[in-house]
C-alpha cells in the first residue's frame, strides 16, 4: 500500500461521513473558537469590504464630506472612542483600535512668487500639475514658470559638470596609483618570474590593470582578476606588439 498527496487532506481532516471527533481540523478550526483566539489576543482582523463604504472617501474636516456625511462621521468618531473605553474596561489593549477618518489638509501656499520658484524647484514639480496646482499657479504667461524652468536647466548643467569632474578625478586618482606602482616596481630592480613576468604585489598589479584593461582589453572585466598570479601573468603577456612597460612609460 502507497500514500499520496491525495490522501494527506484525509489524514489530517479524516474522510467524508466521519463524525465530528474523526475530524481534527473541523472540529478545532471552528467560527466560535477562531472568534474566541481574536478575543484573546485582542485581535480585529480588516478586510477590503470597509474601502467599499461610501464614508471610507469623506474626510473630517471643512469640505471633507457633505453634510450629511460629515454627520455620519462625527458619529462614527464617537462610537469609536466608547468602543475603545469599553474594550479598556473589559481588560483588551483599546489601542488596536487606532484608525480614524483622515482629517482634511490644506496646503500651504507661498504668498513670494520667490518662495513659489523655490518651492518648484526644491520639488522638481515643473511638469507636475498637481503640484502647481496647489501652488495656485497659471501656467500662460506666468514669470514663476519661467524662472523656474532657467533655474531647472542651470541645476542640471552644474549636476552633469559635477559628474565630470568627479569622473575626471577619479580617473586622475587610478592614473596616479599606477604610476606609484610602476615607480615602485622600478625602483625594487625591475623583479620578474622565470617566465618573463613582473613580480608585483597583487593590489600593484591591479592599479596597473585598471588603467589598461579598458583601453587594451575593454571586453575583460577588471573582477576576473582575483588573484596576484593572474594579475602579474597579464601583464607579462600584454598582447598589441607592445609590453607593460613600455606603455607605462
Amino acid at each position: 500500500m502507497t500514500l499520496g498527496n491525495e490522501d494527506l487532506a484525509n489524514i489530517i481532516n479524516g474522510f467524508p461521513g466521519d463524525s465530528i471527533d474523526l475530524r481534527p481540523f473541523d472540529k478545532v478550526f471552528t467560527q466560535a473558537n477562531i472568534k474566541c483566539w481574536w478575543e484573546n489576543v485582542s485581535f480585529l482582523p480588516m478586510t477590503w469590504n470597509a474601502a467599499q463604504d461610501l464614508k471610507t472617501r469623506w474626510e473630517r474636516g471643512e469640505g471633507g464630506a457633505p453634510e450629511e456625511g460629515t454627520e455620519r462621521l462625527s458619529m462614527l468618531v464617537s462610537n469609536y472612542k466608547v468602543g475603545a473605553k469599553r474594550v479598556e474596561e473589559m481588560g483588551s489593549n483599546k489601542n488596536i483600535l487606532s484608525l480614524w477618518p483622515p482629517v482634511v489638509s490644506r496646503s500651504k501656499i507661498p504668498e513670494a512668487e520667490e518662495a513659489q520658484i523655490q518651492a518648484l524647484v526644491d520639488g522638481k514639480a515643473i511638469n507636475k500639475a498637481g503640484a502647481m496646482f496647489k501652488l495656485g499657479l497659471q501656467v500662460a504667461n506666468s514669470r514663476v514658470m519661467l524662472e523656474t524652468n532657467k533655474r531647472m536647466v542651470k541645476l542640471e548643467k552644474e549636476a552633469k559638470a559635477n559628474k565630470e569632474r568627479k569622473k575626471k578625478k577619479e580617473s586622475e586618482e587610478k592614473d596616479q596609483k599606477a604610476i606609484e606602482a610602476f615607480n615602485a616596481w622600478i625602483t625594487k630592480g625591475k623583479c620578474i618570474d622565470t617566465k618573463g613576468h613582473p613580480v608585483l604585489n597583487k593590489d600593484d598589479s591591479l592599479s596597473i590593470i585598471k588603467v589598461w584593461l579598458p583601453k587594451i582589453a575593454p571586453t575583460e572585466k577588471v573582477g576576473d582578476f582575483k588573484t596576484m598570479k593572474k594579475c602579474n601573468e597579464w601583464l607579462g603577456n600584454l598582447a598589441g606588439g607592445t609590453t607593460w612597460e613600455e606603455e607605462m612609460k
